[in-house]
């Protein structure tokens, strides 16, 4: 068990364990200015302190990953008058979205944009996947409800264009039928125009490019979607 600081390392054992409740007694008496714990052979568990019995004992709760997440997130986002807006770079191990840590960091964000290797890889640049990424502010209330409808009717063309790619690569686009090849280049076309590249929006559409959320929706809708 180590208290750590930036000049010394003091140890300690743990005496008593309730749930997770720890109780810990070090060696040395300590300055009441730490509030966190690391404990085990890789200091892989951390124990936020809740108070100092004795010069020598204080008294903490040990926190797995998920309730250290939660905890974090309350902390950096709220305060006693109001709402503090954060953004957050999250690494996600080897592109696993079901990781727990990935999962309940995700569970506390209003909005998350979700770089994605593989498209970087087809040069679709920022590499931004529309599909993982979502916004708890994406409703009909906020953003209009034919904003809305076509924002989902995008998401169905590209979740099917998604699922057609293996199909493509083995069979090839002539073995689709018609309604597919539609959707398979409405989706490509919405690909390139969701790029905030000028030259890929102009060669999308008529306009070299849009600065406005309503000539955005329009355009996007020009492509098809059933929002109108």
């Amino acid at each position: 068990m180590h208290r750590m600081h930036d000049f010394e390392v003091n140890q300690g054992v743990v005496v008593s364990v309730r749930g997770s409740v720890v109780v810990v007694r070090f060696d040395q008496q300590l300055p009441p200015i730490y509030s966190v714990l690391r404990a085990g052979d890789q200091q892989q568990i951390v124990i936020e302190v809740l108070s100092q019995q004795d010069a020598r004992t204080v008294r903490g709760i040990a926190l797995t990953p998920t309730r250290g997440l939660s905890d974090l997130e309350e902390r950096i986002a709220n305060t006693d008058t109001g709402a503090i807006t954060s953004i957050q770079a999250v690494y996600v191990p080897a592109d696993d979205f079901t990781d727990p840590a990935t999962v309940h960091t995700f569970s506390h964000l209003s909005a998350s944009i979700v770089l994605s290797r593989k498209r970087a890889s087809e040069g679709l640049f920022p590499a931004i996947d529309p599909l993982q990424s979502s916004s708890k502010m994406a409703t009909p209330s906020i953003v209009g409800q034919r904003h809305y409808q076509l924002a989902q009717e995008i998401r169905r063309t590209l979740a099917k264009y998604a699922d057609l790619k293996d199909i493509i690569a083995m069979l090839g686009l002539e073995q689709l039928s018609p309604e597919d090849r539609r959707v398979v280049g409405r989706a490509r076309r919405l690909e390139r125009f969701l790029t905030p590249r000028v030259f890929n929006a102009g060669r999308a559409t008529t306009e070299r490019a849009f600065d406005h959320r309503k000539t955005g929706v329009d355009n996007c809708a020009s492509f098809g979607g059933a929002a109108s």
